[in-house]
């Protein structure tokens, strides 16, 4: 794979991940209007009508996929929206696009155990620091009620669920269009979402708020599904590793759009924690793009 073709999917993940930035807090903002249940079923939903309106206009035959790839990514991709939803509803937007960081950990893990890329030491030492800045983030003064104490767990699942996916998604991307992916992805996942939906509210479920849905709209055509259509032309580009690590600086973004909305007080352990984790992810990142694959 050419340097030239690694760096233009180095950019493309770089830019899906301003995108994916803005869905925090815009998903927090809806939650004031619907439950976290109903945004999630509402993200898979307008994904997959974004995807259909896209096929029309691309003159493009809406294609189904049955295989274990499309089926694995879409259970992979209810329960990281359940656990990210959830995780929305109990903490601070910002402090969810922190600890999501873990994704990063996850990513790094599975590009070393299943596609084989082998690390360094170096490597393997700011990955642990990376750990250490997520925990300093986690942990701090504020986050003491049971409630926010499950946000947290939320917030560490989510990205485990994301990476295992995109691991799936990785292979997937090679035999189907990247809009066919995402668009049978979403399918399967409606499907978990409305039952998990209707358990948490029953009749309640078909309460939608105008105003709180219009947001989710929002939310997902930007980060959902421009976003992750992007960031599947990345990973067609260049290496899993490499394609992931670009989202180094989804905290930085994450936090200026969220404290638009919701500002923040950050302690002295927090700063501490947000500047381990972006110094870490950004060291290997550099190291990785320097390496010839």
């Amino acid at each position: 794979m050419s340097t030239k073709i690694k760096d233009n999917g180095a950019l493309l993940s770089l830019i899906s991940t301003v995108f994916f930035s803005v869905q925090f807090p815009l998903i927090r903002l809806s939650l004031a209007y619907i439950k976290s249940s109903q945004a999630a079923v509402l993200e898979a939903a307008f994904t997959i009508v974004f995807c259909l309106l896209l096929m029309k206009f691309q003159q493009k035959k809406a294609k189904l996929v049955i295989s274990w790839g499309c089926v694995a990514s879409g259970l992979l991709n209810a329960a990281g929206l359940i656990f990210l939803f959830e995780g929305l509803a109990r903490i601070h937007p910002g402090i969810v696009g922190l600890v999501g960081r873990l994704y990063f950990v996850y990513a790094m893990l599975i590009a070393y155990i299943y596609f084989q890329e082998r690390p360094t030491k170096s490597e393997l030492i700011l990955l642990l620091v990376a750990i250490l800045g997520v925990f300093l983030v986690s942990f701090q003064s504020s986050l003491t009620s049971p409630g926010s104490a499950v946000g947290i767990l939320m917030a560490i699942l989510y990205p485990a669920s994301f990476a295992l996916q995109n691991a799936v998604i990785k292979t997937t991307v090679k035999q189907s269009e990247p809009l066919v992916v995402l668009l049978n992805t979403k399918l399967v996942a409606l499907v978990p979402l409305i039952f998990y939906s209707v358990l948490r509210l029953n009749t309640g479920f078909l309460n939608f708020n105008l105003i709180g849905s219009s947001i989710i709209f929002c939310s997902t055509f930007i980060s959902t599904f421009l976003g992750l259509l992007l960031f599947y032309r990345a990973m067609g580009l260049t290496t899993f590793g490499l394609a992931n690590l670009m989202k180094v600086v989804e905290p930085v973004f994450v936090l200026l759009f969220s404290a638009m909305l919701f500002p923040i007080t950050l302690s002295p352990p927090t700063v501490l924690g947000i500047a381990l984790i972006l110094v870490s992810v950004a060291a290997v990142a550099t190291a990785k793009g320097r390496v010839k694959q």
